[in-house]
C-alpha cells in the first residue's frame, strides 16, 4: 500500500495538560505562564485531529484515548504529540514487519518532509502474495532442479525427458536409441561423487555461503562437465551437457531485455536518429554489453587496431571501385 503522507496543514491544536481532569489545576494566570514557557514540551499533548485522516489515511481515531491514534498497518498505538507526530508514525512503522521507503524532499528533517511518500509492504501480506501468483509450481522449474549439482541424486530421468519433449528442435534426442544413450549418461551423472570435480572449479563457481550452505553456479560446473571424457575418447556427457546448457540459458525475468532496451534509447537519440539496428547501433551494443568498464577507460590493443585499419581500408578500397 503507497500512502502519500504531506505535511499537516496548520489546524487549530488543543494543548492539554497531563494533569488529571478531576484534580484541581493551576490558577488562570498561572496556567498562562505555563503556556507560554512550555508550548510544545513533552507533557503537552495533542487530542486527535479528524484533519489527520485526509493526510493519513491508515490512521484511526482511539475512542478511550483522543491522545493516541490507531495505526491500521501494524495495529498500534502511537501518542499523538503535535511536535512529533510525524516522527512517532514514522519510527513506529520502523519497528513492524515491514519496509518503509522515504523519497521526495532530500531534506532530512521530519517535519520539512514535504511531500513524505511512504511505501509500506507488509511482509506476511508480501510473501502470501508471492506464493499465489509467482509460477512456483510450474513444470519448467521443477524439471529444471536436475541441473544442480548438490541435490543431482534426487533427480529423475523424467525430468530431462521433459525438455527433450518441449525442446525437440534444438534437442534431438527423441528416437529410443538416443533416449537408451542419454539415460546412461543421466546415470553416470548421478554416480559421480562430488571430488570428481577439481577444488578449483568448485571454489571458481561458490556465489555465496553462509554458516551452514555454499551456494554455486552451475554454468560453471556444467561447462566442466561437458569437457570431461569418456574412455574411448568422446564427450562424457555429450547429450545431457547440451541439455543442462538449454535449462541453464533460460532466462528467469527479462531484466536483461529491460536493460538492452534502455541502452538503445540512450544510443539512438534525437539527434542520431538513422543508426541502422543491423549495423551500427547493434555494433555498438555489442561493443558496450561486452566491455564492463568505462569507454573512456579502454584501451585497444594493438591486435584490435591492426583488425579496425585493415577493415577501414578494406571499406575504403570498395567504396572507391564503387
Amino acid at each position: 500500500m503507497a500512502v502519500r503522507a504531506e505535511r499537516l496543514a496548520s489546524v487549530d491544536q488543543d494543548v492539554e495538560s497531563d494533569a488529571d481532569d478531576e484534580n484541581p489545576g493551576p490558577s488562570t494566570s498561572k496556567k498562562q505562564k505555563m503556556s507560554a514557557k512550555s508550548v510544545g514540551a513533552a507533557k503537552y499533548r495533542t487530542k486527535f485531529q479528524k484533519e489527520w485522516l485526509k493526510v493519513y489515511p491508515f490512521v484511526q481515531e482511539v475512542k478511550d484515548n483522543p491522545h493516541k491514534f490507531l495505526c491500521n498497518i501494524c495495529m498500534r498505538q502511537v501518542a499523538c504529540d503535535h511536535q512529533v507526530l510525524q516522527q512517532n508514525l514514522v519510527n513506529t512503522m520502523k519497528t513492524c514487519p515491514f519496509t518503509l521507503a522515504i523519497d521526495g524532499s532530500t531534506d532530512t528533517g521530519v517535519e520539512k518532509m514535504n511531500p513524505l511518500t511512504v511505501r509500506i509492504f507488509n511482509a506476511e501480506y508480501a510473501m502470501n502474495y508471492a506464493l499465489k501468483n509467482l509460477p512456483i509450481n510450474d513444470p519448467m522449474l521443477i524439471n529444471a532442479t536436475f541441473v544442480n549439482y548438490d541435490t543431482k541424486d534426487d533427480a529423475t530421468f523424467s525430468q530431462v525427458e521433459y525438455f527433450v519433449q518441449r525442446f525437440g528442435e534444438l534437442l534431438p534426442f527423441t528416437p529410443a536409441r538416443e533416449l537408451e544413450l542419454l539415460q546412461e549418461e543421466f546415470t553416470d551423472y548421478q554416480l559421480l561423487m562430488h571430488d570428481a570435480i577439481p577444488s578449483d572449479v568448485w571454489n571458481k563457481a561458490v556465489t555465496d555461503e553462509d554458516e551452514h550452505t555454499t551456494y554455486h553456479r552451475m554454468d560453471i560446473v556444467w561447462h566442466h562437465l561437458s569437457s570431461l571424457k569418456a574412455p574411448d575418447g568422446n564427450p562424457r556427457f555429450n547429450r545431457l551437457s547440451k541439455i543442462a546448457k538449454v535449462v541453464l540459458v533460460i532466462p528467469h525475468s527479462n531484466a536483461q531485455e529491460e536493460r538492452i532496451f534502455s541502452m538503445v534509447r540512450k544510443n539512438k537519440t534525437c539527434f542520431r536518429p538513422n543508426l541502422d539496428p543491423k549495423g551500427t547501433l547493434s555494433s555498438i551494443l555489442t561493443v558496450k554489453l561486452a566491455t564492463k568498464q568505462e569507454c573512456h577507460q579502454y584501451e585497444p590493443t594493438k591486435e584490435v587496431l591492426n583488425k579496425a585499419k585493415s577493415a577501414t581500408w578494406e571499406y575504403n578500397k570498395q567504396h572507391h571501385n564503387q
